[in-house]
């Protein structure tokens, strides 16, 4: 809408587009940290998943560790050459799963709506920076007549007649 469209309009109308604007505004703003949020969520989720997948992966690894322990002992020397290559594979596929798993969290956390609040200082700046614009360009407006300046039958009210005495309306006209 063009400045000049605005000008002509009553600030209660003004007043009322703006709070409609604002209405709108924080919606879309909402309705962009609710997405954000269930995007980080779900990254987060997903790393915590694969770090329980490695954990039990690890300790399938300690279980044949341990296997291969008891059969080198035994002095079976085929069985626990082949139960140690075991282990070592199962720990080093649980290292690559933690270290995606780990990558995957850290994209998640922390859980704040970045974009979100970016653009509600955009907009927050946005606006003060309008509000300083019409101000400036707008010159006050003279005050209304209101009690300060209004006379009622001749004498001045709150006290600021001529004498620095008035009339009140519950005094009966008493000085």
């Amino acid at each position: 809408m063009e400045r000049g469209e605005l000008s002509g309009q009553s600030t209660t109308e003004l007043v009322r587009r703006a709070t409609e604007q604002v209405t709108t505004l924080v919606r879309s703003e909402l309705q962009l940290a609710k997405a954000e949020l269930a995007e980080k969520g779900k990254r987060a989720g997903t790393g915590a998943g694969l770090l329980a997948g490695a954990g039990v992966v690890a300790l399938y690894g300690l279980g044949v560790l341990i296997a291969a322990g008891v059969l080198a002992l035994a002095l079976v020397l085929p069985a626990w050459a082949a139960a140690l290559i075991v282990a070592v594979l199962l720990f080093v596929v649980a290292a690559v799963v933690v270290l995606i798993g780990r990558a995957s969290l850290r994209k998640g956390l922390p859980p704040v709506p970045e974009k979100a609040v970016a653009s509600v200082r955009a907009d927050i700046d946005a606006v003060t920076n309008a509000v300083a614009d019409r101000h400036a360009q707008d010159p006050e407006p003279p005050p209304a007549p209101g009690l300060n300046g209004a006379s009622l039958n001749g004498s001045r009210l709150n006290g600021s007649g001529p004498g620095g005495h008035g009339t009140s309306p519950t005094d009966g006209g008493r000085s």
